[in-house]
């Protein structure tokens, strides 16, 4: 089994779950429930159900808050890393309607963005066999890739200049990335492109329609697994769970990526960014 190490943002999660179409200007009937979020922290959280035992880098308020969620992750066996910020735990509130389309607010700031200047536990990178990340500064990632050059290095949404593509293992992009490169119809000849630099695959994620997956010189379509209606919130993160754990189970690129469509049609199934029986996951 692979080591894995994760790094990216953390916060508290809202979801308003709308019994109707929203109305302003009016009551509207919600359940709310309360969790923890962010992409990479719900990564940590599925690998920890799975029992792969990641490492997680990530920043944390000075409040109840950021404890609750250490305690959370450390508790499924993730170890955690990262500098802590004075001041309290970013929050995300997400209204999900009937339809599933969400709108989100979010109170996060940029104290939290992980900065070039930030210390960071390089070394748990450096001995980790794939790295799973969500960041955007490509300053901090030139550091992340250049302090660990034996690890293979995954970024999600985020293309970053070409010097860094050098030293990146593969790229998770979502629809609107892919867009400013081209038009759908040029999405094989766009990851051919990224690959040359470096990258040994790229993943288009499609949204309802599934995931265009480029590697080996050829591009594929994968399709949803997803039943009826559900919840596509936390689906993304789900998806990522189980890619990643596929390659740390050292599987194919195509095979993980069947594994990350089982991971997001279970989540799809629950209102909740976790679906406990992901845990189950590699033992199907």
């Amino acid at each position: 089994m692979l080591q894995i190490a994760l790094i990216g943002s953390s916060h508290k999660e809202e979801t308003l779950l709308l019994s109707t179409a929203l109305h302003t200007g009016r009551r509207n009937q919600v359940k709310i429930r309360s969790s923890y979020g962010g992409t990479i922290r719900n990564v940590a959280h599925n690998l920890g159900l799975m029992k792969l035992a990641p490492n997680f880098c990530t920043k944390l308020g000075n409040d109840d808050a950021s404890v609750q969620l250490w305690n959370q992750l450390n508790n499924l066996g993730v170890l955690m890393f990262g500098p802590t910020v004075d001041l309290p735990t970013p929050k995300k509130v997400t209204i999900l309607p009937p339809d599933g389309q969400p709108t989100v607010f979010w109170d996060r700031p940029d104290e939290f963005t992980f900065q070039p200047d930030d210390l960071l536990p390089h070394a748990v990178f450096a001995q980790a066999d794939l790295c799973l990340t969500d960041i955007k500064n490509d300053l901090v990632l030139s550091q992340l890739t250049k302090k660990s050059p034996h690890t293979k290095w995954i970024l999600s949404h985020h293309i970053p200049d070409k010097n860094i593509l050098v030293d990146i293992y593969g790229l998770v992009l979502n629809y609107e990335d892919a867009l400013t490169l081209g038009n759908p119809s040029e999405f094989e000849r766009i990851c051919y492109r990224l690959c040359e630099f470096g990258p040994k695959f790229v993943i288009i994620n499609l949204n309802f329609q599934g995931i265009y997956l480029y590697t080996n010189h050829n591009g594929a379509h994968y399709p949803t697994r997803y039943q009826e209606s559900g919840y596509y919130n936390g689906c993304y993160s789900a998806f990522l769970s189980g890619f990643v754990a596929g390659l740390a189970c050292q599987t194919s690129t195509e095979i993980a990526t069947g594994l990350g469509l089982d991971a997001a049609a279970l989540t799809y199934k629950t209102a909740d960014l976790i679906n406990p029986e992901i845990a189950e996951l590699l033992h199907h």
